[in-house]
């Protein structure tokens, strides 16, 4: 009896440590969004497995952060890029700039990569190559390494301001599994530092820097094109010729010691009026279609004419916001269309592909009983926002547009 006992609970215990499986939360970007996956940008060194599950989250305002609906899985694995594929019919519509959670097993394979690092890929369109010729100083008594080549690109946007982004060809020995720092610091033609005034960009001297972290992998790692952006308004200049220089250093992070400093690289800059800067919207129309269903729920379709200005690549959204005809917003029940304060709301996110978008036709349903309005008529209203997350900043909004329900 003893053994038989015995035995039960030896199956028992192969049961749940069959079943038990180490999940590692992998988390990531979309990128980009076509008909056959959405492709994934992974913060991580550790590949996730195909058929993992993933989960599509957006950023809600006064909501939260909330998941796409369906049923989403990986279906291929290649380095830091992550394609992801929805099963079934009722799947949310995800965006760049989405997060993303992939929940994988233990069983992870390591991805052959020469280093990490934050980057972003513009629109190309003049290169220019300044110094070819770097010092490489090797600083820090066991790392070292040097620069290849440093280029910039001009008058590129990102996150809806106009600027450089300038990439760096370097390798670096010794520092495998550190965590090091890639910094480039801005100065005049007389070689004296730019001095910051907003604390965005800057060093601990109060002086303008882009500062960016970084962990090689292995022991000698060749970053081909290491991408770093300031926007223009960031150097703070103002209106005219400039001629500036900008230097590379590579540190070790963890003892502060520099492991590499370039030359310094010249680059003219004219700095236009700071409103050129400066990004906008405006709401031309909307019109509704009542009576429509959609998903078995009865309710309207709102459709709205907006432009968006200088926000190419930038994550916003379109908000509206339900009132009473005495404009006291009503009140959310069910948390479903609702705001943070718990208001009636629906939206819906977008990001602008041009420096000067025009969205024809954009349209949100409302389903009637989520107003959560009593039986009988009633005059209601609401107005449409949009809303940049970057700054979390509403930049247009529409006049009330009144309608009839019940």
């Amino acid at each position: 009896m003893k053994t038989f006992i015995k035995l039960i609970v030896i199956c028992i215990l192969l049961y749940f440590q069959s079943d038990l499986h180490a999940i590692e939360e992998i988390a990531g970007v979309v990128k980009s969004v076509s008909d056959s996956a959405v492709i994934v940008e992974i913060n991580s060194y550790n590949g996730p497995n195909i058929g993992d599950r993933v989960e599509i989250s957006d950023e809600i305002p006064d909501l939260g952060k909330v998941a796409l609906s369906g049923t989403w899985e990986v279906s291929k694995a290649e380095a830091n890029s992550v394609s992801v594929i929805g099963k079934g019919s009722d799947l949310g519509t995800p965006q760049p700039g989405y997060s993303v959670m992939i929940y994988s097993t233990n069983e992870i394979k390591d991805i052959d990569v020469k280093g990490s690092h934050d980057f972003y890929t513009p629109p190309v369109d003049n290169r220019i190559i300044y110094n070819d010729t770097q010092s490489n100083v090797p600083l820090h008594s066991n790392a070292n390494g040097s620069i290849h080549k440093i280029w910039t690109d001009f008058d590129v946007f990102k996150n809806g301001k106009k600027g450089m982004l300038i990439h760096t060809k370097f390798n670096i020995k010794k520092c495998e599994n550190i965590q090091c720092s890639f910094n480039i610091e801005f100065f005049n033609k007389l070689k004296n530092p730019l001095k910051d005034f907003n604390k965005r960009y800057a060093n601990e001297a109060g002086n303008i820097a882009i500062y960016q972290t970084f962990m090689p992998m292995y022991a000698d790692v060749i970053f081909d094109d290491f991408q770093t952006f300031i926007p223009y308004d960031e150097l703070h200049l103002s209106g005219g010729k400039h001629d500036l220089i900008f230097i590379v250093k590579i540190s070790d992070s963890n003892n502060q010691n520099y492991i590499i400093n370039s030359e310094g690289t010249s680059f003219y800059y004219e700095s236009p009026d700071i409103d050129t800067f400066k990004y906008k919207g405006n709401i031309q129309e909307i019109w509704i279609d009542h009576n429509i269903i959609q998903n078995r729920r009865k309710g309207m379709l709102i459709h709205t004419k907006f432009n968006a200005q200088k926000l190419r690549g930038v994550k916003c959204a379109l908000n509206i916001y339900f009132y009473d005809k005495q404009g006291n917003p009503l009140k959310d029940f069910n948390k479903s269309y609702h705001t943070t304060n718990g208001n009636v709301s629906v939206h819906e996110n977008f990001v602008p592909q041009y420096d000067d978008t025009t969205f024809n036709d954009f349209k949100l349903f409302m389903p009637v009983q989520e107003l959560h309005m009593t039986k009988g008529k009633h005059k209601l209203m609401f107005i449409a926002k949009l809303y940049n997350y970057d700054d979390k900043k509403i930049f247009a909004e529409s006049k009330k547009i009144y309608i009839n329900i019940g």
